[in-house]
């Protein structure tokens, strides 16, 4: 199940104004947050990676003043959230930062179970542009989210971390 030829997931994009993002992205995490409890995923951390500056046009969507604008927002839902992170460097999406969720098995194996990306990239490759409230056009950005991950590979975690000993949830 962790290495399969195709996979399903569940994998939403919103998409909002900079105004509206840290509502949204705070939400998606915190809607994280209620499925690892109900699961009962007591330890978990989430991974916050960010752009090398060095590589813009090469590794990462050469937008400076995107990347620092979407990397400070993303930081400061989790700082004003008070959600504990590690920041890593260079491990960011080409489009822009986003967070993984790690979770650990019973056996300490560690497993990416979640992610909450920011993409500034391909609103704007596609055009996509909303009328603000001074009626100027603006590009939004896009929050993709994927709360469990790929169902085989959620499936295969739970077996893992419960040994096949299920609780009733």
């Amino acid at each position: 199940l962790m290495r399969v030829r195709s996979m399903q997931m569940n994998d939403a994009h919103i998409y909002c104004t900079s105004e509206q993002f840290a509502d949204e992205f705070r939400a998606v995490n915190e809607m994280y947050l209620k499925y690892f409890k109900i699961f009962g995923f007591e330890k978990y951390k989430m991974r916050f990676s960010t752009h090398d500056p060095a590589r813009l046009g090469e590794k990462f969507v050469d937008e400076s003043e995107l990347w620092k604008q979407t990397e400070d927002m993303v930081r400061q839902v989790l700082i004003d959230s008070e959600i504990d992170f590690e920041e890593i460097p260079n491990e960011a999406a080409f489009y822009g930062p986003k967070i993984d969720v790690q979770v650990y098995s019973i056996s300490g194996r560690e497993f990416t179970i979640a992610t909450n990306q920011v993409d500034f990239a391909v609103p704007s490759k596609f055009g996509l542009q909303y009328r603000t409230s001074d009626n100027q056009f603006e590009t939004p950005l896009c929050i993709h989210r994927a709360p469990l991950g790929t169902h085989e590979r959620f499936l295969a975690f739970l077996i893992e971390r419960y040994a096949g000993n299920f609780p009733l949830w």
